[in-house]
């Protein structure tokens, strides 16, 4: 079997070609602003004592370690439920039911000129909530639903 020249997969996706000014701002964007944490903590080092200076940093190392320690919980939490449940196979779905919304309010509305409309005003009721197209605000009222 022959080596394939093309060292990219066949059907991946091509990404924008790398070229050294590219590698050059790639090295800019990482080195900048790490130089610049530097250089404060440089500063801080000249106007603070040894005990200070060390304090900060601990304090520093101590928030790293709490952030790792986080997200590794997260991840370990992830691959649990993934052993439990095994891969994804497919979307979650919700059903598109929209005569009521989330507090069981019936919801009143005009869909197509709501579908259409730029603006849509939401307003909400003690017993109904009503969407409104901008165009329809000024206009009388739609009827409160019947129970």
């Amino acid at each position: 079997m022959e080596a394939n020249p093309n060292p990219v997969s066949e059907g991946a996706l091509q990404g924008p070609e790398r070229s050294k000014r590219r590698d050059i701002a790639h090295l800019v964007v990482l080195v900048v602003p790490w130089a610049f944490v530097g250089w404060l903590w440089w500063r801080v080092g000249q106007t603070t004592t040894a005990g200070q200076l060390l304090s900060a940093a601990g304090l520093v190392v101590l928030l790293a370690a709490v952030s790792l320690l986080i997200n590794f919980a997260w991840i370990l939490h992830n691959v649990r439920i993934f052993r439990r449940k095994g891969p994804r196979t497919g979307r979650t779905t919700s059903e598109l039911d929209y005569r009521m919304d989330w507090t069981r309010r019936p919801v009143v509305a005009d869909w197509p000129a709501v579908r259409m409309a730029a603006v849509v005003v939401v307003s909400p009721a003690a017993d109904f909530k009503m969407f409104l197209s901008a165009t329809r605000v000024n206009a009388p009222a739609l009827p409160a639903p019947s129970p």
